[in-house]
């Protein structure tokens, strides 16, 4: 992967084939001289891929879900491994941003992250994770090889990791969203969260995959069921588009009670008649309690460093 497949030449510049991702090219002279060599295992890679996606498309076809399941509570939140608090599923829902450790395999809360560099700064420790200590890798290309690495032992955040590099195009990978598919249905189908959800924005937005808003709800929904706070809220803006404003309110207020930023919604539907004074005065005492529960100094301190750009 860090050699030109072509002409054996190295260096950082090198861009990976935009069918399979498998191999590297200095440039498209060398990406078309290879061509003969290299499609064989290019479309072959491609049909796995596309393959993976219909057995797991299958699996969760399969999946019913009722009313009574998809309106009940959701689990508790995730804990950050260092200060225990509450984080949000999601990462940035409820203004709480956790970061993810390829070393370790954990997914540590932005204020932690942030004491830990602050520290670093001041010289008080070397540079390394926050949980495990091990050294922080120094390049993109070095967090991915971690993250495969963790996707060996079947670590379903390394493998949703992966899926949003290939989504997003970050840490100088090629966006190519049939590959973030199968990262994210095989992160779904070990029970990912984040993964459902990401497969749900891709079925409604025709990324990567044909459109298909029955798909993209019923992956909303499984992420809801979790916990997954986005989710949530985008179940209840799709049913109050579809004029189902008595289901559009119990997934806004749900989400509210969670933390996530859905109460202007429960407020709105207070004023329409749709939700009580009691279901209101609920929502807004949980919304309060689950915003507290997830404060701390070091969180605070993180997002006005956010909003400056330097943490």
């Amino acid at each position: 992967m860090s050699t030109c497949a072509a002409c054996g030449k190295g260096g950082d510049g090198l861009k990976a084939c935009t069918g399979c991702d498998q191999v590297k090219y200095c440039n498209g002279a060398c990406r078309k001289a290879h061509w003969q060599k290299h499609k064989k295992q290019c479309r072959q890679q491609q049909v796995d891929t596309m393959r993976i996606i219909s057995e797991c498309t299958k699996k969760f076809d399969s999946i019913v879900i009722s009313d009574n399941e998809l309106f009940k509570d959701p689990p508790p939140k995730e804990e950050c491994p260092i200060c225990l608090l509450p984080m949000p599923h999601a990462s940035g829902a409820c203004g709480v941003y956790k970061g993810y450790q390829p070393c370790c395999g954990k997914r540590i809360c932005v204020g932690c992250m942030h004491g830990a560099k602050d520290e670093m700064n001041k010289g008080n420790i070397k540079g390394c994770c926050p949980f495990c200590r091990k050294p922080i890798g120094g390049s993109g290309e070095e967090y991915l090889e971690r993250c495969k690495k963790r996707m060996m032992a079947n670590d379903i955040y390394a493998i949703n990791m992966l899926g949003e590099t290939y989504g997003n195009g970050f840490h100088g990978t090629p966006q190519n969203y049939i590959k973030a598919l199968e990262f994210w249905f095989q992160a779904a189908k070990l029970g990912s969260l984040d993964a459902h959800n990401s497969i749900a924005n891709a079925y409604f937005n025709g990324d990567g995959i044909d459109k298909d808003k029955e798909k993209a709800i019923h992956h909303w929904e499984i992420a809801a069921i979790g916990g997954h706070e986005p989710a949530r809220h985008n179940l209840a803006i799709y049913e109050g588009y579809k004029g189902q404003h008595e289901r559009a309110m119990k997934h806004f207020m749900i989400a509210a009670k969670s933390g996530y930023d859905s109460l202007k919604e429960v407020g709105e539907g207070y004023k329409r008649g749709d939700v009580s004074k009691d279901e209101y005065a609920m929502t807004l005492r949980a919304y309060k309690d689950s915003m507290d529960e997830m404060k701390s100094d070091h969180r605070t301190k993180a997002e006005a460093a956010m909003a400056h750009r330097v943490l």
